[in-house]
This record gives C-alpha cells, sequence and structure tokens, in this order.
C-alpha cells in the first residue's frame, strides 16, 4: 500500500517502508520483510541519511541472524557498528557490538563474544545516562565467563548485572541475573550462594509473575 499512496515525500517513503519491513516480520512474512527492509536501506543510501542506514543495518542484521544468516547477520552488524561510531550514536553502536557478542557465541566462539560484549560493557559505561545497557552487557559477560569456565569472574560480572538491576528497580532484569548468578555459583561449588540466589529468584518470580 505504501508504494501507491502517492507522495514524493522521500522521508515519509522511508519511514514506511522501515514500518512494512517490521510489520511483516511480526506476521512471520520473511521474504516480504526482507524486501521492505532493503528498500528501506536503499532509500536511505539515496537519500545519504546514515542515520536511517544505521537503523537499516541493525534490522536487517537482527532479521539475517534470526533466519541463521549468519554471515550476512555479521555483516549487517559491523556496517551498523561503523556507522553509529561515525555518528557519534553510542546506543546503536551498543547494540551493533551486543548482536555480534551473540553471533559469536552461537557459533561457540565464547572469547570472540566476551571481547564484543567488553567493548559494548565500555560504550554503554561511557554513555552514563543509560544504565539498562551496561546492565545487560554484564550479563553477557558473565555468561561467557561462564562457558569460558572463568567462574569468580562470572560471578563478579552477574553479581554487578544484579546491583544494577535493583538500582533501576526492573524486577525482570534481576530475575535474569539471579538465575545466572545461581548458575556460576553451582559451577564455582559455592552451593549456599547458589540456594540463595535460587531463592531470591524465587521470590521475585513470584513477585512479577514471572517463573519460568
Amino acid at each position: 500500500a505504501a508504494e501507491h499512496i502517492g507522495t514524493d515525500n522521500s522521508k515519509l517513503m522511508l519511514a514506511l517502508q522501515a514500518a512494512l519491513g517490521t510489520a511483516h516480520w511480526r506476521n512471520g512474512e520473511h521474504d516480504n520483510a526482507l524486501h521492505h527492509m532493503h528498500r528501506s536501506m536503499d532509500m536511505a543510501r539515496e537519500r545519504e541519511d546514515r542515520p536511517a542506514q544505521c537503523r537499516a543495518h541493525g534490522s536487517l542484521g537482527s532479521a539475517y541472524m534470526s533466519l541463521g544468516e549468519h554471515r550476512l547477520a555479521a555483516t549487517h552488524f559491523e556496517q551498523q557498528h561503523t556507522l553509529a561510531v561515525e555518528l557519534s550514536d553510542g546506543p546503536s553502536a551498543v547494540s551493533a557490538l551486543s548482536n555480534l557478542g551473540l553471533l559469536r557465541t552461537s557459533q561457540s566462539d565464547h572469547r570472540g563474544a566476551l571481547v564484543c560484549h567488553k567493548k559494548a560493557n565500555t560504550v554503554a559505561r561511557n554513555l552514563g545516562d543509560v544504565p539498562l545497557l551496561q546492565a545487560q552487557q554484564l550479563g553477557h559477560m558473565g555468561s561467557c565467563y561462564q562457558q569460558l569456565g572463568d567462574y569468580e569472574k562470572a560471578i563478579s560480572c552477574h553479581q554487578k548485572h544484579l546491583h544494577l538491576a535493583q538500582r533501576l528497580k526492573l524486577p525482570a532484569e534481576q530475575c535474569k541475573a539471579c538465575d545466572k548468578l545461581s548458575q556460576a555459583y553451582t559451577s564455582n561449588l559455592n552451593f549456599s550462594s547458589a540456594m540463595a540466589s535460587y531463592k531470591q529468584l524465587l521470590t521475585l518470580g513470584v513477585e512479577t509473575r514471572d517463573l519460568h
């Protein structure tokens, strides 16, 4: 429908293409979604609209990652990161680095993933006013350390994640941190602390109805 509205406003058309891509994706119409996402990218390039290109790379990267197309996903996330740095767009840079880390985790490259999440954490920390981004990266770093068998560092990261989540009063984020922390304590044979974290998770789950 967007192609037939008769508008000459290329900025509006670009936004419509991006919105159509999101809508089709949510409906499970992946081919149509990718078509509109690529149209959005092409229009952003024609307009030399770098923020829109950055967003389009992020959308395409996430789409291809969901479809298991890791090489294409990595290419888009890398380009998103490059543009984000050029634009001084910290949140987009964090998103790109974090997704690159998750890609490497899915390929069992936990050291590579850790590098990405450490960089994302540094950017998030320097933003200052977006502590949730830092909390999430600490959680990802803890998971990487867990997979690498460095349980002490995993515990440290998950504790910091939990403290930030508590400060921000985000129960769902606290649940994630407690869950990961209990696993790290168990791996480190600290069963009393693991039990305490499990009990904290249970309490949070009951309070937020977020039992798994």
